[in-house]
């Protein structure tokens, strides 16, 4: 599947005519630009995100986990960034694959202090 196929099955899957009107929207389908890009990409090898190296390979495999929250997410805390980032679409790339593991690990951690599981 080329770039532009698999852009529009991305927009599809993460709802963009729902987020139309959202207000990071610039932002929220630049991500599904990067989503598509890497999920069309040959490429192998790995990423650098900060001091962490992932195979390509795991980086399609967390993308294709993605849903829409997990934009939102994203465009949420890249807004909220108070210093420069030089390299946006790199900065955007790992943010992505981090909001993953993060956003499962505040739903773990929202579900246990609920259970009462967790120190508060």
């Amino acid at each position: 599947m080329g770039f532009i196929e698999q852009l529009d099955k991305n927009l599809e899957r993460f709802e963009w005519d729902k987020h139309k009107q959202y207000i990071h929207r610039n932002l929220y389908r630049e991500l599904i630009q990067i989503i598509s890009d890497m999920e069309t990409s040959e490429a192998s090898g790995v990423l650098i995100f900060g001091k962490q190296e992932v195979s390509v390979r795991k980086v399609k495999e967390v993308y294709s986990m993605l849903e829409s929250q997990h934009l939102e997410s994203v465009c949420e805390k890249y807004n909220k960034i108070g210093y420069p980032i030089r390299n946006k679409q790199t900065y955007l790339r790992a943010m992505l694959f981090n909001e993953f593991f993060e956003f499962e690990a505040t739903i773990t951690n929202d579900v246990n202090v609920n259970e009462g599981l967790a120190d508060v």
